[in-house]
C-alpha cells in the first residue's frame, strides 16, 4: 500500500503520460559523463517543444545539466516552461539522458498540501550527437507494455489500476534493459532533433 502511494505521487510529476516513469535513475556516478558542447540554447522547429536551454548543474559529485524547455500550450495559446535535472549517461557505445523534473517554488508549495509523499521520477531517452545536432529518442510506453504482456522481459515494475506502468527496478537492471534495446527502432518514440539556436 505504501509503495502504491509513492508511485501515485511519482506519476503526478512524470514528464508525460507517453513516457516511461522510473523510481530509480539510469545513472551511477561511474557512468556519468559531461559534454560541454551540449551547453547553450537549442531549438526543435518540428515539435511543440521549441526551445531548450542546457546549463551546467555545477555539481562536482554528479555532473549534469539544468535544462529548461518551452513548449506551446494550445489550450490557452501561451508558452509553458518546464525545468529538469538531466544527466548524460554512457553505457558501452551508447548515450542516454536521464530526466528528473524540477519543481518551481510555487509547485513545491502546492505539493506540500498533499498527504502522500512527493517522489520525483525519472524518464530515459537514447541520445545521439550527429552533424552538430542532439537527437533525443524517448522510450516508447506501448513497446514496454507489450514486452510485459508477452512476458519477454523480467523488469521489476508496478502496474496501477489505470494501467500505467512504473518501473521499480534498480539502476543496474535498468542499464541492462536500455542496452538490450538500444538498437531496436520500435523501442523509441519519434526523435526530437535539436539544432543550435542562432543568436
Amino acid at each position: 500500500m505504501k509503495l502504491r502511494l509513492i508511485i501515485i505521487a511519482l506519476l503526478m510529476i512524470a514528464m508525460s503520460a507517453c513516457n516511461i516513469a522510473s523510481l530509480h535513475p539510469l545513472f551511477t556516478k561511474e557512468s556519468l559523463i559531461f559534454r560541454s558542447d551540449i551547453l547553450g540554447n537549442w531549438e526543435n522547429k518540428e515539435d511543440d517543444i521549441n526551445d531548450w536551454i542546457f546549463k551546467s548543474n555545477e555539481d562536482e559529485n554528479l555532473p549534469g545539466y539544468d535544462v529548461v524547455f518551452t513548449t506551446n500550450d494550445f489550450t490557452n495559446s501561451k508558452l509553458d516552461t518546464f525545468s529538469y535535472k538531466v544527466h548524460l549517461v554512457k553505457l558501452g557505445d551508447y548515450y542516454f539522458f536521464d530526466f528528473e523534473r524540477k519543481l518551481s517554488e510555487n509547485e513545491e508549495a502546492k505539493y506540500t498540501a498533499f498527504i502522500s509523499p512527493l517522489i520525483s521520477s525519472h524518464s530515459f531517452a537514447r541520445v545521439e550527437f550527429k552533424n552538430r545536432q542532439v537527437i533525443i529518442r524517448f522510450f516508447d510506453y506501448d513497446f514496454l507494455k507489450t514486452l510485459f504482456e508477452q512476458q519477454k522481459i523480467r523488469l521489476k515494475h508496478e502496474r496501477l489500476s489505470n494501467d500505467n506502468i512504473v518501473l521499480t527496478a534498480p539502476t543496474e537492471e535498468l542499464q541492462k534493459f536500455v542496452l538490450k534495446y538500444a538498437d531496436e527502432p520500435k523501442a523509441y518514440q519519434e526523435a526530437l532533433v535539436l539544432k543550435r539556436k542562432e543568436s
